[in-house]
Order: structure tokens, then sequence, then C-alpha cells
């Protein structure tokens, strides 16, 4: 046996330590996983999409979709900057004697989230809904339903962001079509209907036209069986990664995703 090989056997595995968190990353990273897997396959393909589309009707929706998504980004990042400041404050507390420590108020133009959506979105939610509604054809409504669907995602209100995707009509072979139709796989499995995730990331990943979604969509696919205690099924898929693309990161992440099984087999 190699001195290599008896390392390995050896030594800890890193992977299989840490085996719950990594069994839940893709749920729980599902923009960025999307957004590097757009970046690595189909780099600036939005963009020539909008571009594209980018005249008449469409264009007055983009206009309009800008001001909106400006009001929302706010809101964003005043949050992101409440929830620093805490943080902060908590770090200082930490380190500070008893008597040192403040009275637990940030400043009074910090708003955090309350965790109730229509108290924290209310406003900003209805205008993208009323938007949809406006331009339900245009390319910019389906951006629209991809931003706000990760709205009620955050606030567990998976039917209602399904049903925004289920608003909109991009076209079949699209980009944005193969981007709806990951996010309506995904929802569906973040809701606990696997079987019904499984059929949409199957369509994307044998399609043709959609190849830079692939690895993203076996992905899914492997874990979705993994819920649903097939592992055979789920195996099959990881392998399918990591002889695909295994000088990328995702191939990387197929193999040790296919090793955990096998490990949990044993």
């Amino acid at each position: 046996m190699s001195s290599k090989r008896e390392k390995e056997l050896k030594e800890p595995d890193a992977f299989v330590e840490t085996a719950s968190q990594l069994w839940t990353f893709v749920h729980a990273h599902f923009r960025i996983i999307v957004t590097a897997t757009l970046v690595l396959f189909g780099g600036g393909a939005i963009v020539v999409a909008f571009q594209y589309y980018s005249t008449g009707r469409e264009e007055s929706a983009q206009a309009a979709y800008y001001l909106l998504e400006k009001d929302l980004l706010k809101l964003q990042e005043d949050f992101a900057s409440a929830k620093e400041k805490v943080a902060k404050k908590s770090d200082k507390d930490a380190s500070s004697s008893e008597e040192d420590r403040s009275d637990g108020v940030v400043d009074k133009e910090s708003k955090l989230p309350s965790g109730d959506l229509k108290q924290d979105y209310g406003m900003v939610v209805d205008r993208y809904l009323e938007f949809i509604k406006a331009y339900p054809q245009s390319q910019a409504s389906v951006v629209a339903a991809l931003t706000i669907s990760e709205i009620f995602e955050e606030y567990k209100q998976f039917d209602e962001a399904l049903k925004v995707m289920d608003e909109v009509s991009p076209s079949k072979g699209s980009l944005l079509y193969a981007m709806a139709e990951v996010r309506r796989g995904h929802l569906h499995a973040e809701k606990g209907e696997c079987d019904r995730a499984i059929k949409i990331f199957d369509g994307i990943a044998s399609g043709q036209e959609y190849t830079y979604l692939r690895p993203f969509a076996l992905l899914k696919k492997g874990t979705c069986h993994q819920l649903l205690g097939e592992k055979d099924l789920a195996l099959g898929e990881f392998k399918k990664i990591d002889s695909e693309f295994k000088d990328k990161s995702v191939g990387r992440t197929g193999k040790s995703f296919s090793r955990l099984i096998q490990v949990q087999g044993k």
C-alpha cells in the first residue's frame, strides 16, 4: 500500500466529520451555487438576454423594475447594516465588564427584521406583485418573480413563492426559463416535495440548451434522492458530477457527496 494511501486511511476524514453541514450545503446556499454555475458555464448570458429583449414594452418594464429593485436593495442594506451593528455591539459587550455594557439599544435609526414578512417588506412585496401583473409576459417580470420568491422563501412561505413563479412565462429554452425552473425545483425541494423537484431538475439536467446548469441540477437531484432514502440513485447523480466535472469545484463536491453516501452505507 502506498504511503499516500496509508496517510488517507490514518488521517481523520474532514468531510465525514462535517457531513451534516455539507449535506445541507446545497439547500442553504441556493443563490451562491446557481450564480457560480452561471459564471462558469454561462458567463454574460443573462446580460445578452436582457439586451436582446430591451425593446418597446420590455424596455419600459425594465425601467420600472429598476425603481422597484432600488427600493428593495435599500431596505435590505438597512437590515444588513442593523444586523452588523448588533453583531459589533455583542462583540463589544462580550469583551467589556458588566458595568460598561450598553443597555441593548443599537440606535433609533437601525431597523432589524422583525420576522414578520408583512411588517418587514409589506409595501415592497405588494409593489413587486403589482409589477408582475402589469408586465406578465416581460423578461423583467421573471427577474422580479425570482427576486420576490427569495423573500417569501426567507420567511418560509413556500406556497406564495411558488405561486409567484407560476405567474410568469419566460421563453422556453432561454436562460431565464432555466433559472425559473431551477427556482421552482428548489422551492419544491425546500417544501419537502422532492418527487416534484426531481422531475424539474431532471428536465434541466437532460436539456441540451441548459448544459451550464447541469451540474447544479444533478446536485439537487442527488440531495433530493437522498432525502427520500434512495441512496443508490443519489450516489449515481453525484458520481455523474464527479465524472463530468472533475476539474471544477462542483466535481469535487460531487465526489465528496459520493464518499459520504458510501461511508454511511458501510
